[in-house]
């Protein structure tokens, strides 16, 4: 029996004392030597502990080699123990986890300044500083982060493969090549709305059937210019290109009003809850609630040309406009001023999105000019983005994924691709180049797995790029009728 915690040296078997002889005793002289323990087994981690030995004995499952072998002479064989094994070859192909244990618990022959004398575990005193904590970094660290010795020794994760072509085509045509205007829009009970030439077409994601909801040039002489459907997915937001914005009830193929505040074609829009915000070629924003008889309730200028990308952060609390004056707006629910402007991009900034898991955390795409995704923290106080990935092409749309951590961009001239980036490391997953023309146009599926894209090559590719979300998408109820 070994005491205190210490291992047995590799080299020779451990020399038994008097107090270990099987030698035949009398009672009164076994009650002479008996030692009262307690039933706790408590380690030695001191500097002198001999790791390198004790990491030895392990076999490449992990269990331990110190079981009975062929008995050696001397005194080990004399009184019927086993001496260990003879220290084995290194294991050239080891487990990652051999590799991590190995990596972070046994100090190497060069890294002697890595210290072993930290306790397991250890209780803070109300005297001791959390910047005395964290220069605590023994090798029994309880942090999840590794050393970079260890990293670089570990295996690289597989990186995923991706389909290179759509799982889905549909022909588009009529679908207009403008840089400037939303064409395309998915609702929550799996409808794609789609603007072609002057008309406005369901295809439904169950039944793959298509239905024609209306077609403006019949009745006045207007095109819709701009699509959006309700966070319900019971109505459909139409902004035209004499400045006028429709609300239809998409079931019944019935328009239920028109309103009226823009002085310019109205090229994008947004809901949040029951509250639809546009943006126009008139440079202006305007805020409606459909409940209300007066549904115009605040209108916003910041920008000096079109506004051609919108989109509402997920906590419903901020907006992000881009426009053709190549500025990034960030505004609050309850404020007509711009809370911060980004004037980084160098063109037209159409594409924002808000990532879905950190609420401050924006993603905007420049133009042919700019060719750049810039990650922005709005919480921060800084006005420079936080990361930059410079495409070297048109960015038309940008998309975070609800499922994993990554981030997707559509593109024009001149790659014509679809790409997708990690987050946060944003290195490209893959490229997707099955379109043959600028892809403008980008929705998600309401299991947030399937993109489908537009492009001006008037075709409708769908993607399966990432998994399916266990839990439903959110959806509202306006509570009043829409008048």
């Amino acid at each position: 029996m070994l005491t205190g915690g210490q291992l047995f040296h590799m080299d020779s078997p451990p020399q038994l004392s008097a107090a270990y002889s099987y030698a035949a005793r009398s009672p009164e002289q076994e009650n002479e030597n008996v030692c009262e323990y307690g039933d706790r087994y408590i380690p030695s981690r001191g500097a002198n502990s001999d790791w390198g030995s004790r990491f030895a004995l392990l076999d490449s499952l992990g269990r331990s080699n110190s079981g009975c072998g062929v008995a050696s002479s001397g005194a080990g064989a004399e009184h019927g123990l086993c001496t260990p094994p003879p220290r084995r070859r290194e294991v050239q192909d080891e487990s990652p986890y051999l590799q991590l244990l190995k990596g972070e618990l046994i100090s190497g022959e060069k890294d002697a300044t890595r210290s072993v004398e930290r306790n397991l575990f250890s209780y803070n005193t109300p005297g001791r500083s959390s910047e005395h904590c964290a220069a605590d970094n023994g090798v029994f660290s309880l942090s999840p982060h590794l050393r970079a010795a260890t990293e670089n020794t570990m295996p690289c994760p597989k990186q995923r493969k991706l389909e290179q072509q759509p799982i889905r085509v549909l022909d588009a045509p009529g679908l207009k090549d403008d840089f400037y205007l939303k064409l395309l829009d998915w609702s929550c009970k799996n409808v794609l709305a789609v603007i072609l030439d002057d008309s406005v077409y369901f295809w439904s994601g169950t039944t793959k059937t298509v239905d024609k909801l209306c077609s403006l040039s019949e009745v006045s002489c207007v095109s819709p210019t701009s699509i959006s459907w309700s966070n319900n997915g019971a109505h459909v937001a139409l902004g035209t290109s004499n400045g006028e914005v429709q609300i239809w009830d998409a079931e019944n193929s019935k328009r239920l009003r028109t309103m009226t505040g823009h002085q310019g074609r109205v090229g994008t829009s947004v809901w949040n809850r029951w509250c639809l915000t546009t943006g126009s070629r008139d440079a202006s924003i305007v805020n409606w609630d459909v409940r209300q008889p007066a549904a115009l309730t605040s209108r916003n200028r910041a920008h000096k040309l079109e506004v051609c990308g919108l989109s509402w952060s997920c906590d419903e609390q901020h907006l992000a406009s881009g426009g053709n004056d190549n500025k990034l707006c960030i505004w609050s629910l309850h404020s007509n001023k711009p809370v911060a402007e980004f004037c980084q991009h160098k063109a037209a900034v159409r594409a924002v999105a808000w990532s879905p898991d950190r609420r401050s955390v924006l993603a905007s795409g420049g133009g042919t000019a700019d060719g750049c995704i810039r990650i922005w923290n709005t919480s921060s106080a800084k006005q420079e983005p936080e990361a930059c990935i410079e495409t070297q092409t048109q960015v038309c749309a940008v998309m975070w994924s609800r499922t994993s951590k990554e981030l997707v961009s559509t593109h024009g001239y001149s790659s014509n691709a679809i790409n997708v980036w990690a987050y946060p490391s944003l290195s490209k997953v893959a490229s997707l180049k099955a379109h043959t023309c600028r892809v403008l146009h980008l929705a998600m599926s309401p299991d947030c797995a399937t993109l489908v894209s537009g492009a001006a090559d008037n075709t409708l590719r769908f993607w399966k790029i990432f998994p399916e979300a266990k839990v439903a998408s959110k959806s509202y109820s306006f509570g009043h009728t829409i008048r």
